[in-house]
């Protein structure tokens, strides 16, 4: 499954990665950095911390999901 992670820039001049709900899923993802690639990293690091709250519940975290940055 792939699941589109926009990331754009704000007036302030940093940038935004953000993964639409997705209702299969149950949960959707952020990041913020001052580059894109601190953004990038930081929404991985959320992806990470939402492995590890399903493994907590017991639930299955679909290792399939693929995200593609689009700007």
């Amino acid at each position: 499954m792939k699941a589109n992670v926009i990331i754009s820039r704000s007036k302030g001049g940093r940038y935004q990665a953000n993964m639409d709900y997705y209702e299969q899923l149950n949960f959707g993802l952020f990041g913020e950095g001052d580059s894109v690639e601190d953004t990038i990293a930081d929404f991985n690091v959320c992806v990470n911390d939402m492995k590890a709250l399903f493994a907590d519940e017991g639930k299955p975290f679909p290792n399939d999901l693929e995200f593609e940055f689009t700007y």
